[in-house]
């Protein structure tokens, strides 16, 4: 009779047991659940963009494809995927035979878009977080900053990054930035670019995940419209 007690003592053991993976079942299939409508609301924001991209593809004059990223800049910015009060957006794009990095459209006045980054062959103080992020160098471990991939968050001070270069005729201070690379055949060719004067860019939690998600969302597209630019210049 001993076992009785024993017994019990398991049962009630193994039913909160049960009830402990039962509860972790529930948070998992609910996270998941969660991941899919971020995932769907995502896509749904994203398509006017994407049929941007697909537009820009199609332009037949380099007045037409600045017009292009002129419209899908502007979606970016007004899509309710990003934290309000975006300070500027830019497209930068590469020219590798003068060696640097230019804003290809941008939500800044066209003075403004004059800024370039030279590349840079390694980490440079000062040298342009477009710029050393594309060369390939491991980020600076800082503090609210978050690099993940081809994306690159950073959440406050972003004045005092040891990569950035501040723009001469833009002198509004940037607290936050985002930043996503462009690839073709691998290799970085263009980056896109936010800049916020508050500290609203996320980098822990669901929102920095999903930030990350819309940023290389976005970089696809932004990268088919983009590489449209070289058979024009060319030509």
């Amino acid at each position: 009779k001993d076992w009785i007690p024993i017994m019990l003592i398991a049962a009630t053991n193994i039913g909160g047991l049960v009830a402990v993976f039962r509860s972790a079942q529930t948070r998992t299939e609910t996270s998941a659940a969660l991941r899919e409508v971020s995932d769907l609301r995502i896509a749904v924001l994203s398509a006017p963009l994407v049929e941007a991209a697909d537009r820009a593809t199609r332009a037949k004059t380099l007045e037409e494809l600045a017009t292009a990223f002129s419209s899908m800049r502007q979606l970016a910015v007004n899509r309710t995927l990003l934290p309000r009060a975006i300070d500027q957006a830019s497209l930068w794009a590469l020219d590798a035979a003068n060696g640097e990095w230019f804003i290809c459209a941008a939500t800044t006045p066209p003075p403004e878009q004059q800024f370039k980054q030279k590349i840079v062959t390694r980490p440079t103080v000062g040298g342009g977080i477009v710029a050393n992020l594309a060369a390939g160098f491991a980020v600076p471990e800082l503090p609210d900053t978050v690099r993940e991939g081809d994306v690159y968050l950073v959440g406050s001070d972003l004045q005092r990054h040891p990569w950035y270069l501040p723009n001469p005729d833009h002198p509004h201070p940037a607290q936050g930035m985002a930043t996503v690379l462009l690839r073709r055949n691998r290799e970085p060719f263009g980056a896109l670019c936010f800049t916020w004067e508050a500290r609203v860019v996320p980098t822990q939690g669901s929102q920095t995940a999903e930030m990350i998600d819309i940023l290389n969302r976005w970089a696809q597209a932004f990268g088919v419209a983009l590489s449209r630019i070289h058979p024009l210049l060319e030509s």
